[in-house]
């Protein structure tokens, strides 16, 4: 939007002066030589509709003034003198102060005559890229900081900081007419004692008593405020301090991605947005481009577009040179595979040449290796044929003796189990222990037969896994009754008890499906003087 300009003026007539605070409206006066200089055609239209917006830009007009006539209007944004200084002759001419939003610029230019004339220019909008009521509040509260609010009417220019853009909950206005918030106000400060401040904009410099503080927060909580969800259909307008809670307790316009279309959709119309499979409920307006952001994405957009251009450039440059680099790098690549190809052959040559000198040498370590085993098989069957004799009078059975009966019994009865082991013995060359095991089953014990596989000299000879039958048979000591039970190992297939030994004895197992009754043999005499004969047999 272009700037409105209006001229106002500071007159002086004869004996009369006037406050340099004091800004006047050209008036038509019947007294005295004075002759206001001419308005702009379009100022001149506009002066009476003007003072309204005087007013709410910072300058009070004096009640009773209307139409035409004289107006003085009294400047409250802190300016106290106006300079006849040459500085500015355009509005174009001001520098930063043009991002304040609805703020009058004062520019000065220096006249012929006695009569200063002070020129206001009003410029709409800021370059911050939001609209004249779209404001972002700083120190009020977590909940509407740094999130921008949209006015329902233009904020006062003078509680918006003239540095930043922010409206602060407190403002600090300088002598120069400008007016900054407390962190802009702390950054500007000046001198080893921070006393005295310097303006960003002009370089003036004052003490921190010419600083007037003003406490904003009252006023501006009490604004009417447009609601968040203004963009998705809310019509709500209240005041800056409900809209927290009407945002997060009761609007109605929050909005959702759909996952499957991807569409803006209400949050409360979404299930029913699916079962229309995607094609009501849909929330336009959401999905537009709103003014006031769209100068922002239109800068970023240029930015945006000017990296990518110097991206580009760069990457060309670097294209470029890898080509160059690429060549060179390929015709390295062509003579490596010359030398490549020329050590193949090269090696090829040399391998079969190896590859003969390794046939002669093995058919002649064959012819040695031979030689040798044939030796040590004749050595090997002289110790067997030496051995002969005790592997064929190796016994198929071993009796044991049992003494400490009553011992075993009672340990078992008390702790529920409890085993005797036989000393070390070849049976059918089989290295081997066995013994009992006696275990209490509910009031009863039974006797099972338990034996373990011991790493033996003859295991190179013999087959495994240990498949034989075992018998363990309980004598009578005077009537030599036998009682006998048999196990099959096989039957369990167990490699960790039948395999053959790598460590010095396999893991003991006992067969508790087939046991004695202790009972019977204890009432039939098998047991006496406290002990037990027993017979293991290794059956074929």
């Amino acid at each position: 939007m272009q700037p409105v300009e209006l001229l106002l003026f500071i007159g002086r007539k004869g004996n009369r002066s006037t406050d340099p605070c004091r800004l006047y409206t050209p008036a038509r006066t019947s007294k005295g030589n004075e002759t206001p200089l001419p308005l702009p055609p379009k100022t001149r239209e506009r002066t009476t509709d003007n003072k309204q917006a005087l007013s709410s830009f910072g300058f009070l007009s004096p009640p009773g003034a209307t139409g035409r006539e004289r107006t003085v209007l009294s400047c409250r944004s802190g300016v106290r003198e106006h300079s006849t200084t040459p500085r500015y002759t355009r509005v174009s001419d001001v520098p930063e102060s043009r991002c304040c939003p609805e703020k009058p610029v004062v520019c000065r230019q220096p006249v012929a005559s006695k009569q200063a004339r002070c020129k206001v220019a009003f410029v709409r909008g800021n370059k911050h890229g939001r609209s004249s009521r779209t404001h972002t509040l700083v120190g009020f509260s977590e909940a509407l900081d740094w999130r921008p609010l949209k006015f329902a009417q233009p904020v006062p220019a003078a509680a918006i900081c003239d540095s930043c853009g922010y409206v602060p909950r407190s403002t600090c206005s300088l002598p120069c007419g400008h007016t900054l918030c407390e962190p802009c106000h702390r950054r500007c400060a000046a001198g080893a004692n921070g006393a005295e401040f310097e303006c960003p904009f002009d370089g003036d410099v004052c003490s921190a008593e010419d600083v007037a503080r003003r406490d904003c927060s009252r006023n501006l909580m009490r604004r009417k405020v447009h609601c968040w969800n203004e963009a998705n259909g809310c019509t709500v307008v209240l005041s800056a301090s409900e809209v927290t809670e009407h945002f997060h307790r009761d609007c109605q316009h929050h909005v959702t991605r759909c996952p499957t279309c991807l569409a803006t959709v209400l949050w409360n119309d979404v299930c029913a947005h699916h079962k229309s499979r995607c094609a009501d409920f849909i929330l336009r307006a959401a999905a537009d481009v709103h003014p006031e952001t769209d100068g922002n994405q239109n800068g970023q957009l240029v930015a945006f577009e000017k990296n990518v251009e110097k991206r580009a450039v760069e990457l060309n440059a670097k294209l470029a040179q890898l080509s160059l680099e690429s060549a060179s790098q390929s015709d390295r690549l062509i003579a490596l595979c010359h030398g490549i190809n020329d050590l193949n052959e090269t090696l090829a040559g040399q391998f079969r040449a190896a590859s003969d000198r390794n046939e002669h040498s093995l058919e002649r370590n064959a012819d040695i290796m031979k030689a040798v085993f044939m030796e040590k098989s004749e050595a090997l069957m002289s110790a067997i044929v030496a051995m002969s004799p005790p592997i064929q009078n190796d016994p198929e059975t071993q009796e044991w003796v049992l003494t400490g009966y009553a011992a075993l019994k009672e340990k078992a009865l008390t702790e529920g189990l409890s085993f005797a082991m036989s000393g070390k013995a070849y049976l059918r060359r089989y290295l081997m222990s066995w013994g009992i095991h006696l275990k209490k089953s509910a009031d009863t014990l039974c006797i099972c037969l338990r034996h373990c596989i011991h790493k033996g000299r003859y295991d190179e000879f013999l087959d495994w896994p240990f498949a034989h039958e075992m018998k363990l048979v309980a004598v009578h000591p005077t009537t030599r009754e036998e009682h006998e039970i048999r196990a099959l190992p096989c039957a369990f297939n167990n490699a960790e008890v039948y395999s053959k030994p790598t460590a010095f004895s396999n893991k003991a197992v006992f067969f508790g499906v087939r046991s004695f009754d202790p009972t019977g043999l204890e009432w039939g005499g098998f047991i006496k003087n406290d002990q037990l004969f027993l017979r293991f047999e290794v059956l074929l």
